[in-house]
């Protein structure tokens, strides 16, 4: 079995990114390397391998009531099997009202934003599960087209703390 640790970043935005690009952040990402796409697994041309994304979001990279896209580069024909995040310092925003929501092939088809207030998402440390999961096939996202993803950020208002790590399991297809 090869196992290949590969980061790749795209430096600039893809044509789907409804996000403003962000160099600063980008720049930062780059530096301490928060974005990393991995083999888990081999069948010969790698192009069945099992993969994964994983990336280091703290509440300054999305703290403005923005969506930012996220330089991860997810291949064209990626099937994405299962998402989740884990909350490492639990996020806030002046009344908790702020929200927080994922996408990456169509609109909040990861997690669809949701309160801090909520009391069951980002407002409590740990895992939680996203859209995509091993259980339900149908749930399961298939790019059109290399991809980012995007952080869906509304409610109001801007986060004041907070970070978390998003990871997601993907295979590539034809």
């Amino acid at each position: 079995m090869k196992k290949l640790l590969t980061l790749t970043l795209l430096l600039s935005t893809v044509a789907f990114a409804k996000a403003p690009y962000q160099p600063e952040v980008h720049k930062r990402f780059l530096e301490i390397e928060k974005f990393v796409t991995k083999d888990v697994a081999s069948s010969g041309d790698g192009r069945y391998a099992g993969k994964y994304f994983a990336a280091e979001i703290d509440y300054t990279d999305i703290e403005a009531q923005s969506d930012v896209a996220i330089q991860i580069n997810v291949p064209d024909n990626a099937i994405i099997t299962n998402c989740f995040y884990d909350v490492h310092t639990t996020f806030t925003s002046s009344s908790d009202a702020a929200t927080i929501g994922f996408q990456i092939e169509s609109s909040e088809d990861l997690f669809a934003p949701t309160a801090i207030s909520s009391g069951t998402t980002w407002d409590a440390a740990g895992p939680k599960q996203m859209i995509p999961d091993w259980a339900t096939v149908g749930d399961q996202i298939k790019l059109t087209a290399a991809r980012d993803i995007e952080v869906l950020r509304g409610g109001g208002e801007d986060l004041t703390a907070g970070a978390m790590t998003v990871f997601c399991n993907y295979f590539v297809a034809k």
